[in-house]
């Protein structure tokens, strides 16, 4: 889930809570490895800015603070698709 919230000077945030529950060892690696990578590319153009994140073990949930982006990905890509003309 994926929620908005404010920052102490009321900027805009998501708040990203993956639930690990039904997550292996190998899951909860990949989603750590992504975030890393994330952090690797801070500064770059295009990049959405990550302020923190937590795992938190014992409620099997990682929590992710980011900038607020005004478009979900994968909203874009579908109506991209859903746009573009059939190849038939």
């Amino acid at each position: 889930r994926v929620y908005r919230v404010l920052d102490q000077d009321h900027h805009m945030l998501a708040l990203k809570e993956v639930d690990l529950s039904d997550a292996d060892p190998a899951a909860v690696r990949s989603f750590k490895n992504e975030i890393a990578l994330l952090e690797k590319l801070q500064g770059e153009p295009h990049i959405i800015r990550l302020y923190n994140w937590e795992h938190q073990p014992q409620e099997r949930v990682l929590r992710i603070v980011m900038e607020c982006g005004d478009v979900d990905l994968a909203k874009m890509l579908i109506n991209i698709r859903d746009s573009s003309p059939n190849d038939q």
